[in-house]
């Protein structure tokens, strides 16, 4: 049995394959509880209304990420934060365009044919997510493509991660994570008057920021994880 650094930088990630796809399910059966009106949680599946979650352990997961890929480059001096945030504008931006536009032509469509949306939609909201910062209380309430809130705060997570990288690689300094938590949890309370897991539109940007912490600060924690691999015996 031979050893070797799975968080390699060069490493595939594919074992959160699975984790990812749960939490994505989790999320999806939540919204269709929201959209049923509670028909599934009230039927004995209140687990269902804990699939929110889904959405912090996406945050977890992206500073994780990206964590894993660029912090050798950090370590050495040789990360380019120009290049990166065109890929990660790249990543997330074209989907998020093209959902808005067609969320946005099925609201007037439906306008006409007498479906108006729960909300006049406005131009102020378009703009809003058309800029990505329509999870920095830049709406009164949920827009268009409503979901998308995460996506916003994303953003503003990818904007902060050259700045508070630096801090959480180092392996030492994860309590600090613990401490973020603690912090934006009581700010979520002081601004908001509501759980930190419970901002979306008012305040996404303060939800992701200690879960997006905390994924840098458990790749540092595994920088030297390791695990067994069979040797391969040729055929």
């Amino acid at each position: 049995m031979r050893w070797y650094p799975m968080l390699n930088p060069a490493a595939r990630l594919d074992f959160l394959t699975a984790a990812r796809g749960f939490a994505a399910f989790a999320v999806v059966f939540y919204h269709i509880d929201a959209y049923l009106n509670g028909a599934l949680s009230g039927a004995g599946l209140a687990f269902i209304q804990r699939g929110a979650l889904g959405v912090d352990f996406f945050f977890i997961l992206s500073g994780f990420i990206l964590a894993h890929v660029y912090g050798a480059d950090m370590r050495a001096g040789t990360f380019a934060a120009w290049p990166y945030l065109a890929r990660r504008f790249a990543r997330i931006y074209p989907l998020h365009l093209v959902t808005l536009l067609a969320v946005a032509v099925l609201c007037m469509a439906g306008a006409r044919l007498g479906f108006a949306p729960e909300r006049p939609q406005s131009l102020q909201a378009f703009a809003a997510h058309g800029a990505l910062l329509h999870a920095f209380g830049t709406t009164d309430a949920h827009y268009f493509n409503q979901p998308s809130w995460s996506v916003s705060a994303e953003w503003g997570a990818y904007l902060v991660f050259p700045l508070i990288a630096p801090f959480f690689l180092k392996r030492r300094n994860w309590p600090a994570a613990v401490a973020l938590y603690a912090g934006c949890m009581w700010l979520a309370s002081f601004l908001c008057g509501q759980s930190l897991f419970a901002l979306t539109f008012e305040g996404g940007w303060l939800r992701i920021i200690p879960s997006f912490a905390a994924g840098i600060a458990m790749r540092a924690a595994m920088q030297n994880f390791a695990v067994p691999r069979p040797a391969v015996t040729a055929m």
